[in-house]
């Protein structure tokens, strides 16, 4: 009898997976996030909460690494491979730009998408005081922008560097790492460049910049002495350099840049500061009561002559009564920024009281007998 053969069961095969739906669902459900990580499913930040994407299930390890490989091309492959992290920012087709950070862990492959915006935000749209406009039309100085990671510095200083171009014919460079917003030359030019992929390091960037005609220089991070220095030194020589800075206050800014700064230089650093310093912004961001988002309270600290001699002198102590007593001229400690958005119904006791470096100048200012407008 003769035996029927059986033809070879072809491999099944899938197509590789693509992150542009969970993009896309991202973008849909306006988070400010997404968290691709082995054994759980795709998580999305919205309203300062992680949850996880309706529908999607969990994902392997082998999973994260094709979503990630589907957003880079073989250069950044082979980088996120070969130095096991990868922070860049890419554009994808119809849904826009995003920051992109991969890593391992012990767990295997995973990537925090950060969405950024598509558009540069207005100045009037982020809520700070025509005086900080008056100073960007400054031809020097330096304007700082201060907080803790994600409270949007990086919108900041784009809605900075954008009004300048929108008003000035000036050349502007950036500084970033990686670019987030592509900002429009307006009446000017705009060069930007990233750390890792147009020059070695924001200290270099900063020093061979100097002699690319800037008028303007954005620097996103400034995380070393080296940077600390060169950019003080720019805001000083005819630039107005706009900077981040991780400080929670205004006050603590200024002891941060002379405090980082190597002993011998901290002297001529509080001179420099106390000369150049046109403004500070620091910003926290808190959940909205609605529940419709995170809006952000902003303390300012603007540059005069008062100012000037607390730094001069070394008493940065007294900076915060100097803003206290300075909200007609534009300034306003966090304090009084939060206990406005409690007043006006934008967010609640609780979330104010998390977000406040001095929680009994809060707590007197929501007292309906000391508050005032």
């Amino acid at each position: 009898m003769a035996t029927l053969q059986t033809a070879p069961r072809a491999a099944v095969t899938r197509p590789p997976l693509d992150a542009a739906p969970l993009l896309r669902d991202a973008v849909e459900l306006a988070a400010s996030d997404l968290h691709l990580k082995p054994g759980l499913p795709p998580m999305v930040r919205r309203r300062g909460r992680l949850e996880p994407i309706p529908g999607r299930e969990p994902i392997s390890a082998l999973d994260v690494r094709e979503l990630i490989f589907s957003l880079l091309d073989d250069a950044r492959r082979k980088e996120w491979e070969l130095n096991n992290e990868l922070d860049t920012a890419l554009e994808v087709r119809d849904l826009g730009r995003f920051r992109l950070n991969a890593y391992f862990d012990r767990t295997g492959p995973g990537a925090a998408l950060r969405l950024i915006p598509t558009r540069v935000p207005e100045f009037h749209e982020i809520g700070l005081p025509e005086e900080v406009q008056n100073f960007l039309m400054a031809p020097s100085g330096l304007v700082l922008a201060t907080g803790p990671t994600g409270v949007g510095k990086s919108t900041t200083l784009a809605c900075l560097a954008a009004t300048v171009l929108r008003h000035s014919p000036v050349h502007v460079l950036t500084l970033e790492d990686p670019i987030e917003f592509v900002l429009e030359p307006g009446l000017g030019i705009v060069s930007q460049r990233e750390v890792g992929r147009h020059t070695d390091s924001f200290a270099t960037a900063l020093k061979r910049g100097l002699r690319q005609d800037p008028d303007v220089i954005l620097v996103g991070e400034m995380r070393d002495p080296e940077t600390i220095s060169l950019a003080l030194t720019a805001a000083e020589t005819g630039h107005l350099v706009l900077a981040s800075l991780h400080s929670p206050d205004a006050p603590g800014a200024i002891e941060r840049i002379i405090g980082a700064l190597p002993s011998g230089q901290q002297a001529q650093a509080r001179m420099q500061l106390a000369s150049g310093l046109r403004a500070v912004i620091a910003q926290a961001l808190l959940p909205r009561l609605d529940g419709t988002g995170r809006v952000a309270a902003r303390e300012i600290l603007l540059g005069n002559p008062a100012i000037s001699a607390l730094i001069r002198e070394a008493r940065t102590h007294q900076i915060y009564s100097m803003i206290e007593t300075s909200r007609d001229v534009g300034m306003v400690t966090m304090e009084k920024a939060l206990a406005d958005l409690v007043q006006d119904g934008v967010v609640s006791v609780e979330s104010a009281h998390l977000a406040a470096l001095r929680p009994q100048a809060l707590a007197q200012l929501l007292q309906p007998r000391s508050y005032s407008r």
